[in-house]
């Protein structure tokens, strides 16, 4: 499975989240929303649940871990950028 499979069973399963100045459509883009952060944030605490194995002597534990930590680190970056982009 790819990532552009996932996200098309996701879009799907959420509906749309993009807001248009419709009040019907964009209420229920909104309540999307919510349900789309809240798998956000279920993702990235597993990926942070992940990110505390960096440290351990088992290789394989210990890429898991790396892999993970340096997605947040690079994730963090990319959230500073376009955060302070718009502000």
């Amino acid at each position: 499975m790819t990532v552009k499979i996932l996200m098309e069973i996701i879009e799907k399963l959420i509906g749309d989240v993009e807001a248009v100045g419709e009040t019907n459509h964009d209420e229920d883009a909104f309540i999307n929303l919510g349900l789309m952060k809240g798998v956000c944030d279920a993702l990235l605490i597993d990926i942070y649940e992940s990110s505390k194995t960096k440290n351990r002597h088992e290789y394989s534990m210990e890429k898991v871990g790396k892999s993970a930590y340096r997605y947040l680190k690079d994730l963090r970056d990319w959230l500073d950028d376009i955060l302070g982009e718009t502000e």
